[in-house]
């Protein structure tokens, strides 16, 4: 692994809060991740809503991931799980230097609701 992204990797272990991956059947081994909040309605408006009595927003949040859980090789109906509830995955990108991996980042949609690991 790169040394920026060992660095980087260091980092979101102090900072970050403990998460699992999963994805249908399988699920990750503890590690730490960033999740923010994405304040800014305009720019975090992924995904337009439409009911009846107008359009919904939902609360986005943005992922920082260290570089040795790939996000993007996941399928659609992965999860990220944390304390504080359950996210999909809306978008999922790497950052490189060259062809090394530091980091992943995502967009992640918070499932309303849904706060147990074993719920499915």
């Amino acid at each position: 692994m790169n040394n920026c992204a060992i660095i980087i990797s260091d980092r979101l272990d102090k900072t970050g809060n403990t998460v699992y991956l999963r994805d249908e059947s399988w699920i990750s081994t503890p590690f730490k991740a960033c999740i923010f909040r994405l304040w800014n309605r305009q720019r975090s408006a992924f995904e337009h809503d439409f009911t009846e009595i107008g359009q919904v927003t939902d609360d986005y949040y943005l992922y920082l991931g260290p570089a040795e859980h790939n996000i993007t090789a996941l399928s659609e109906n992965a999860v990220v799980l944390a304390d504080d509830g359950k996210y999909e995955f809306k978008r999922r990108n790497e950052f490189k230097s060259g062809d090394d991996v530091l980091y992943y980042t995502g967009i992640l949609k918070k499932i309303q609701g849904e706060y147990d690991y074993d719920d499915e």
